[in-house]
């Protein structure tokens, strides 16, 4: 954690000796939330699932979703591969967003992998058919919406995950493998653990797919590295680089904390 005060909240909540208001920062954000900002300053109660404010809170997502579509807002995509994309054109984001982009295709697969208020029966085949879609952000976001819904979707579409670490993209196949690291089989692990731990270096990798695998990593149970033929993953991981020449001085910061939280939670680091 990067404050004291953060780090003792955290063991606060660990310990189980917070409200249900200071807990909500460490636990599963909600998909949408609604607050009564005169009543409520500090944000407490969620009134998005409220039936009496039902009506307010569709209007707001509908006018959120408008200005989603008309600014083409480009944080659907993964950082990198938003950069990726945006190479041909000058290298500016914004002009590939108003080009190039499909949101009109990526915005909807977003919006099935983490509105859970809309999750439904047949979510897992659209899900599992959508890890074959054309474009690479469509596939992240069912990747993302796979692992979003645990243990037992993450088992049934085993093997459209399993596909997905050969995907072209980077981050479909760190949101694949963090999926099958977290919830898949026994069998799953080595080859989830692999992919990420050779994704996670950002002197190797694209600095924003690094950082991606190196959040993955820092999700994974810290068990993972803790048996004795973990020893190999856990030598990688304490190897892997804090500092890339050249980096703007704005992202310095990111991969040494990332490291840090990681390696705190590695057995006999």
């Amino acid at each position: 954690m990067e404050t004291p005060t953060t780090r003792v909240w955290l063991r606060l909540f660990q310990e189980g000796e917070l409200n249900e208001a200071q807990s909500a920062f460490w636990r599963e954000k909600p998909s949408e939330e609604l607050y009564d900002l005169a009543n409520d300053p500090d944000l407490v109660n969620n009134l998005a699932g409220s039936a009496e404010h039902e009506a307010e809170r569709e209007r707001l997502a509908a006018a959120l979703r408008r200005q989603l579509m008309t600014i083409r807002d480009l944080s659907f995509l993964p950082e990198g591969e938003m950069h990726r994309r945006a190479a041909d054109m000058g290298g500016v984001p914004w002009t590939y967003g108003q080009g190039g982009y499909q949101i009109e295709r990526v915005l909807p697969a977003a919006e099935l992998a983490t509105d859970r208020s809309r999750w439904g029966s047949g979510d897992i085949e659209r899900l599992t058919r959508l890890l074959g879609d054309p474009d690479s952000a469509v596939r992240a976001w069912a990747a993302i919406g796979l692992r979003t819904r645990g243990e037992e979707v993450v088992r049934s579409a085993a093997a459209a995950l399993r596909a997905a670490l050969d995907d072209p993209s980077p981050p479909v196949r760190i949101f694949a493998a963090e999926a099958l690291g977290r919830f898949g089989e026994d069998t799953d692990l080595g080859p989830a653990v692999e992919l990420l731990l050779a994704s996670a270096s950002i002197t190797e990798n694209d600095f924003f797919d690094a950082l991606l695998a190196l959040n993955a990593l820092d999700y994974l149970p810290p068990e993972v590295f803790g048996g004795p033929d973990a020893q190999d993953w856990r030598n990688r991981l304490t190897g892997l680089p804090s500092e890339v020449e050249g980096l703007d001085r704005r992202f310095r910061n990111y991969a040494p904390r990332l490291l840090e939280a990681i390696r705190l939670d590695v057995p006999g680091r």
